[in-house]
């Protein structure tokens, strides 16, 4: 073009690569392009520049340096210099070692975080299934057609706390925690379950709840259950005369004058040698956080360690946090399972 200074080779304009340029426009134009795109390039980010890959490097540069041999001095060095130089090697050798132990270990924690920050969480569906419906257009929404099949607590805990088998599955992993301490109450029982467990284990049990539609369905499969309020019905027993208390996914719904006296009610009428059992969510997993906040009823999560020392100030003797369906490892467990269990014995 007259009066324009030619376009320098090489350009993308001199010698036009069609498919680049519509590539180019498509990315300009086209939202879900531009988000495709947008997250191809973040998860090359997270690949190349993540912590736990550097922690990785670093702990791979600490193992080589403890396992290489030393260096002979090239000139003589003066008489006990050399046994000095010998115990700083070892010393230092030792210190790197424990400095590759850490870092090993803070690899699998920084893991474990990257995990939870960057996917679903594990295992579940972020919609129960009776939560989910499908619009006139043919995609699947959150909604609800039709009547719930249970109303109350009852129903809620339907949908969101899962099946009665499948909590009675649960509830199974404290069986031997509970062997040989009968009699058994069950606090916050609800619809009954752990007093199934425990009947078919031939515990003795009984059960108490606040909500009539859970005392109800556990009265309708012939289990012992009272309406009432756990630290009232605990302080109307005489002491010693338990030898366990149990309570799954309760204490988070009481507020800390209440909970100081289901701890100190269950202590007194728990008899020397008897265990008290507190399930409850785990706010350190991400999933166990979500879990929590779907129930309006909760007033504050209790971290494992809090809860632990609650026992302590009470009275118990010793206690121990354990994680349902966990893998035995603190760390994991702590960051990954979404439950925990404090056991307090008397």
């Amino acid at each position: 073009i007259e009066g324009l200074e030619p376009t320098a080779a090489g350009f993308w304009l001199a010698q036009p690569d069609r498919s680049a340029l519509v590539d180019t426009l498509r990315m300009t134009l086209d939202p879900d392009a531009r988000k495709q795109k947008g997250a191809a390039a973040r998860r090359r980010i997270e690949v190349q520049f993540s912590t736990s890959k550097a922690a990785g490097v670093a702990a791979g540069r600490l193992a080589e340096l403890t396992t290489r041999p030393p260096t002979p001095p090239s000139a003589p060095v003066a008489p006990g210099v050399e046994e000095r130089l010998d115990t700083l090697a070892t010393l230092t050798s030792r210190a790197l070692g424990q400095i590759s132990t850490t870092l090993q270990g803070l690899v699998e924690a920084v893991g474990y975080l990257e995990r939870e920050a960057l996917s679903v969480p594990r295992g579940t569906n972020p919609v129960p299934r009776e939560l989910l419906t499908t619009g006139p257009d043919g995609r699947v929404r959150i909604g609800f057609s039709g009547a719930a099949a249970a109303s109350g607590y009852r129903g809620f805990e339907d949908v969101f706390r899962g099946t009665e088998d499948e909590i009675r599955r649960r509830l199974r992993f404290y069986l031997p925690y509970l062997d040989g301490q009968s009699p058994v109450l069950d606090v916050g029982c609800g619809r009954g379950e752990m007093l199934e467990v425990l009947a078919d284990a031939g515990i003795e049990a009984a059960g108490i709840d606040l909500d009539e539609t859970m005392v109800a369905r556990a009265r309708e499969k012939g289990l012992a259950v009272e309406l009432g309020e756990c630290p009232a019905h605990l302080a109307a027993l005489p002491a010693g005369s338990l030898g366990a208390v149990f309570s799954a996914q309760v204490v988070e719904h009481l507020d800390k004058d209440m909970l100081e006296g289901l701890l100190r009610e269950a202590f007194r009428a728990l008899r020397h040698g008897g265990v008290a059992i507190l399930e409850t969510v785990n706010p350190h997993c991400a999933l166990g956080r979500k879990n929590l906040w779907r129930d309006l009823t909760r007033v504050h999560p209790i971290f494992p360690e809090v809860l632990c020392l609650l026992t302590r100030d009470v009275g118990f003797s010793a206690a121990e946090v354990v994680f349902p369906g966990g893998t035995g490892e603190l760390v994991p467990d702590l960051l990954g399972r979404p439950d925990y269990a404090v056991i307090a014995r008397r």
